[in-house]
């Protein structure tokens, strides 16, 4: 936590993550007009590494444009709308986004029509929380319009301003709310604070499935993902995205299982929290527009879409990932501990290659056509069931067995 003595401005010297070489560049190409603002000097006062390091500066765009290229930086408009420039460094180890300071002049809970300022506190009034509106000059001197340090070091997850008109600027800020919570959060929301976030909650209804995913998939397996996963269940949120009933109580034997074997994994907290049902996953994923890979993996993962394999057919027939999906949602039904040696197969075992082909069949008499892949199949089934041990010609003489049972005229 931030030390008590820490003032509101104060001067500190920046970690040598934020002031490298290339934002030395940067900042004297702005003529010193620009600071660190957001989530980076959040992290910086905190101790800990900053993520993205995001600058802003009362420049307008063109001038923004003009002076880092002048610089020998590539400008990348990344949001020319909003003021967003990338700017990569001349020698290319690095890259910063570039915002012209600016306020909020209408919105609709998903866009915003801006206005450019150069007012710092005028831009810092349009973000979602106190901590979060924090900016730091390139010498180390932190601007707190909103006493952001002062609910960092309590613990507080506060609004800038007043919560709803927050929240109606923008209804993923209820997610993010609760996402920053689920970091820095120690003191209960205060009841103003809950109100808000109940009373906007149809606002979610509008956002894209792609920006709801983002946020709740951080959450799922971010810190304390029980606690705010119950958080978000008591005031409505995570039915009115997800449907009911939500299994929480497996969710909660989940994390516990996933942290003991040190594998958080997003896919299977979706899928028990859907309480592993087809229709429910498949719904989810149109919403959420899951790519092919990950709406299959998760409807593996749906009650009753396997059949009851030993592990090595399940790695050989599905594969490895499958194969601990199954194993850990096995253990959540049960309520008990993984087999530490089923797992360990599931990471280590290499399965065997199938050494019989069509070419194979088709010699032993098969003729071309679904025939030969039938006969695969019953083939390989066969092989399966007896633990891949017989070699190939124990199979090729089974083969035989087979010709001549199904195909006597050949």
């Amino acid at each position: 936590m931030i030390p008590s003595d820490y003032p509101h401005v104060f001067e500190r010297e920046p970690t040598a993550l934020m002031m490298t070489p290339g934002a030395h560049q940067l900042f004297d190409a702005l003529n010193g007009e620009a600071r660190f603002v957001g989530g980076c000097v959040r992290d910086c006062l905190l101790g800990q590494t900053p993520g993205d390091i995001d600058i802003a500066t009362p420049w307008q765009p063109s001038s923004v444009e003009k002076r880092l290229s002048r610089a020998g930086f590539s400008i990348h408009p990344i949001g020319i709308e909003h003021g967003t420039v990338l700017a990569v460094t001349p020698d290319r180890t690095g890259q910063f986004e570039v915002t012209t300071l600016r306020q909020d002049i209408e919105t609709d809970g998903r866009h915003a029509v801006v206005k450019f300022t150069a007012s710092y506190r005028e831009d810092a009034k349009r973000r979602d929380l106190t901590f979060n509106a924090l900016s730091m000059g390139p010498e180390g001197h932190v601007f707190d319009y909103f006493d952001g340090i002062a609910d960092l070091r309590a613990g507080r997850v506060r609004f800038v301003g007043d919560p709803n008109q927050r929240i109606q600027e923008d209804y993923l800020r209820i997610l993010r709310y609760f996402r920053f919570f689920a970091r820095y959060g120690t003191l209960e929301p205060d009841a103003a604070t809950l109100q808000a976030l109940r009373d906007n909650l149809e606002g979610i209804r509008g956002l894209s499935g792609e920006r709801l995913e983002a946020e709740l998939s951080k959450m799922l397996v971010g810190p304390r993902a029980m606690t705010i996963t119950q958080k978000m269940n008591d005031i409505g949120l995570l039915e009115l995205i997800m449907g009911r009933p939500l299994d929480l109580e497996g969710f909660k034997r989940l994390i516990g299982l996933e942290g003991a074997l040190g594998v958080p994994n997003v896919e299977r907290r979706f899928a028990v929290l859907l309480s592993r049902s087809r229709a429910r996953i498949d719904t989810l994923a149109d919403r959420f527009k899951w790519p092919n890979r990950v709406r299959h993996r998760l409807r593996l993962m749906a009650q009753g879409e396997l059949p009851p394999y030993n592990i090595e057919t399940m790695i050989y027939r599905f594969g490895a990932t499958t194969a601990q999906d199954w194993l850990v949602l096995t253990s959540v039904e049960l309520n008990q501990a993984v087999n530490p040696e089923l797992w360990a197969l599931t990471q280590n075992w290499q399965p065997p290659k199938f050494p019989i082909n069509g070419e194979d069949i088709m010699h032993a008499g098969v003729p071309h056509g679904p025939g030969v892949g039938d006969v695969r199949l019953e083939l390989e089934e066969w092989w399966l069931a007896q633990g891949f041990a017989p070699g190939r010609n124990d199979l090729l003489e089974r083969l035989s067995q087979i010709v001549g049972d199904r195909f006597p005229a050949y």
